[in-house]
């Protein structure tokens, strides 16, 4: 099987109801490598949350710098899931950029996301966003999520 006729058949297996044929899916998708990139960007604006979250998911593996923009753009999504893996995945870059892009994340609704987000921003470097952090936590109400930010912080 061809490289393409591959991307292709797991690109249709996000789309499966089991949602272990839709991690693997995704792994497999990543373990193609940059092969699979622009087949994954558009997938980040599907209608199913569930294909957005698993192509930010393929995409934070292969860490391809063109995924980027397009996953900056999922850390607004209406979805909790997908904004929690594109923050994720964004954390795999280790660019300073993206842990300033992360900073509106430290306040998100979700305690998960918010988790995801200061890992992602220590994973950046980014000195001014690791000071968001300390700020966040003054603030943070969820023990949890001020017990991980206090350890990230501590790293």
């Amino acid at each position: 099987m061809s490289v393409q006729d591959q991307i292709i058949l797991n690109v249709e297996l996000l789309r499966n109801p089991s949602k272990d044929t839709r991690k693997r899916a995704a792994e497999n998708l990543a373990g193609l490598g940059s092969k699979s990139v622009l087949s994954l960007i558009p997938l980040l604006d599907d209608k199913d949350w569930i294909v957005r979250y698993r192509a930010a998911e393929a995409l934070g593996m292969i860490a391809d710098e063109r995924s980027i923009s397009p996953l900056l753009a999922g850390i607004r999504d209406e979805k909790d899931h997908v904004r929690y893996m594109s923050a994720k995945s964004l954390g795999e870059f280790g660019i300073p950029e993206v842990g300033i892009a992360l900073i509106p994340l430290l306040r998100d609704e979700n305690d998960y996301v918010r988790r995801i987000t200061a890992l992602s921003i220590k994973k950046s470097g980014s000195p001014t966003a690791i000071e968001e952090i300390r700020k966040a936590l003054s603030q943070e109400k969820d023990p949890a999520v001020a017990e991980k930010f206090r350890e990230i912080l501590s790293e």
